[in-house]
């Protein structure tokens, strides 16, 4: 390996130590990751950015002194009515941003910490120096004690859109999502000048410590006096229940609603003025009872539809994707939506040129909700061949199918589907298509991308680096069994369920894998299978039948990690709601704690943990009585 090759080699280490510690957002896998160290340990073992791994790159730990809660959501001025009508109430923006507390001693700030998950916290001293809007010293604190300041950071709007989330910033191809995310980021990094670099703001809305401040807005005036920036807000007499209460709250959520802020908001927090009534009422939950969020309806944009063009997939099913000029909405720019398939978009009746209303359902997939206008010429661009292979297309339920069993399109889509089942990135199906063209890897043998050589690589052109990223990637893949049986791909077998398997059989992932590779319906675990359904359990055969060479070939090429044994071994978890951390990161947690984790509420479940908005699944679970934990009691199982 040159000098130049070692370089880049290190580069590639930091730029995703960057993003597994400082943005929690990694883009490559554990094992990915590993086999880059590994790499550059193999020619230079001394070299300085093993030091740099594994360090956090924002402080200690902290115990907060008093629970940083999240807020009860509500959805009309009347549910505002209802939980707090009978008191005298403060209303100000609910600003889209990262929470944080400040703590000042002798007048002088000694300490910032982030909300974490309400309980602990980090810190993030040096980091918050930098931030717009925090004094370092503020003037009325002498004798008081600790004084603590309660706010959200935010990256104003200006600065963000038309800089930030443009393709490589700081090195992001795509630029970076929203501002949230970007404080976030910035508010973690282990350089405080990253911090300034990004315009983080600090806006207060909270004091602790300060003797003779009971209502709210006394608490504001005196954050103000101190130097922290103003967040504007307005008082709502007490009138018990009458007309004029509601509708002073109504005006006042749809003046915040119209205002134009320098910051995003996604709603507006109610909170009882009297500070010793909201410290009466306390908690539920990390929730304190004292005050409610007022949020706005999920945003919704227009778009015209530019062209509908149609994806296969790698099932054979051919669904249609709405292609419309990049559009900004809920923190970051759509140019497709889903369609679905071929029965809802005839449905739908939704045609090139149409006029739409679309939203991000769940605040994640763009999905439209209504045609606003239609073009008189109906054109859906239904095709009738397979866009790769050319076969005649059929109808199969609400789908269009290609049924041919040689289709290259289908067997690249499962090879990319393997890789991302195992955790491996890097390989997209454009890049797997050309090797399979140049006969580098054989789609149709899904089991030859690991067999892929720098030698072959090299023949066909491909750069050094790349070449390198890749060998790396497919190098020692470890996997767990559930994951391992996942890549056949055979229909309801997900990871999950392959999981709930093995939990309930009793039998190691790993003794299914050995089984499975040894004799297609071992009857020892087939007993098994029958509890779980006819539906599934004919899948499974089937599936099992027809990609058994699969699983032989994987077996021998992916190292099975070992079963994962801990406090929660043996019980099942579902997780809703909004919580403080990732769902996926909880998942995780309970996966590498023993634990199974469900989708959906079943009478078998342990445990539903829920967060804000737990809907349908919290009612479900207490018809079935099964125990409901919020995310603290979850962390305090861990």
């Amino acid at each position: 390996m040159d000098t130049a090759e070692i370089a880049k080699l290190v580069e590639q280490i930091r730029h995703h130590n960057k993003r597994y510690y400082d943005m929690d957002a990694p883009e490559i896998s554990d094992p990915e990751y590993d086999a880059l160290v590994k790499s550059l340990k193999a020619v230079d073992p001394n070299h300085p950015v093993f030091t740099e791994i594994g360090k956090p790159v924002y402080g200690e730990k902290y115990t907060h002194r008093t629970v940083m809660g999240s807020l009860n959501k509500c959805h009309t001025p009347e549910e505002v009515v209802e939980k707090l009508g009978k008191y005298n109430l403060v209303l100000m923006p609910k600003i889209d941003g990262c929470s944080l507390s400040l703590h000042y001693k002798g007048g002088k700030l000694i300490r910032a910490v982030t909300r974490g998950d309400g309980y602990v916290g980090e810190i993030i001293t040096e980091n918050a120096k930098m931030i717009k809007g925090v004094p370092h010293q503020i003037p009325d604190a002498d004798g008081l004690g600790v004084v603590e300041v309660r706010g959200e950071a935010y990256i104003p709007k200006a600065d963000f859109y038309g800089t930030m989330d443009q393709p490589g910033y700081a090195g992001f191809e795509k630029g970076l999502a929203n501002p949230r995310n970007a404080a976030a980021g910035a508010i973690r990094h282990k350089d405080s000048k990253m911090t300034a670099e990004r315009r983080v703001h600090f806006v207060a809305y909270k004091v602790i410590g300060v003797p003779g401040l009971q209502e709210l807005k006394d608490q504001l005036e005196y954050l103000c006096r101190q130097g922290f920036s103003e967040v504007e807000y307005w008082t709502i007499s007490m009138d018990c229940f009458s007309k004029d209460y509601l509708n002073h709250i109504s005006t006042v959520i749809q003046k915040v609603k119209s205002m134009t802020w320098k910051f995003d908001i996604d709603g507006v927090v109610a909170i009882i003025n009297d500070q010793r009534v909201v410290d009466e009422l306390g908690y539920s939950g990390k929730c304190p009872k004292g005050a409610i969020a007022y949020k706005f309806e999920t945003e919704k944009k227009r778009a015209i539809i530019k062209n509908i063009v149609w994806q296969l997939g790698r099932t054979g099913k051919v669904t249609p994707v709405a292609e419309i000029d990049p559009t900004p909405i809920c923190g970051s720019t759509v140019a497709r939506i889903t369609l679905h398939n071929l029965t809802w978009l005839m449905a739908k009746n939704i045609g090139i040129g149409d006029t739409v209303l679309f939203e991000k359902a769940n605040e994640i997939i763009p999905e439209v909700v209504e045609v606003l206008e239609r073009v008189l010429s109906r054109n859906f661009n239904r095709p009738s061949a397979c866009p790769c292979c050319g076969s005649l297309l059929e109808e199969n339920g609400a789908d269009l199918v290609c049924n041919e069993s040689t289709c290259l399109g289908q067997a690249v889509q499962h090879v990319r589907f393997m890789l991302e089942t195992l955790g491996v990135k890097g390989l997209d199906v454009t890049t797997l298509a050309d090797m399979d063209e140049h006969g580098i890897i054989r789609v149709d043998q899904p089991w030859s991308v690991f067999d892929i050589t720098n030698e072959a690589l090299g023949a066909e052109g491909y750069g050094k680096t790349e070449s390198a990223k890749w060998l790396a990637a497919l190098k020692n893949v470890q996997a767990t069994p559930a994951q391992v049986l996942a890549c056949l791909g055979i229909e309801g077998w997900g990871e999950t369920m392959f999981e709930n398997l093995f939990a309930r059989s009793k039998v190691p992932g790993a003794e299914w894998v050995r089984s499975l590779t040894a004799q297609a319906h071992p009857p020892h675990l087939l007993q098994h299978i029958t509890a779980m359904g006819p539906g599934r359990e004919a899948a499974f055969l089937k599936g099992v039948l027809e990609a058994r060479e699969l699983l032989k070939e994987l077996a021998a090429r992916v190292t099975l990690k070992a079963e994962v044994t801990g406090k929660l071994t043996g019980k099942s978890f579902c997780i809703t709601g909004t919580l403080s951390k990732g769902r996926k990161e909880i998942q995780e947690m309970v996966k590498n704690a023993g634990g199974i984790v469900k989708d959906s509420v079943s009478k078998d479940l342990s445990f539903l943990v829920v967060g804000d908005d737990a809907g349908s699944k919290r009612e479900k679970a207490v018809k079935l009585g099964i125990t409901i934990l919020s995310e603290a009691q979850l962390m305090e199982m861990l």
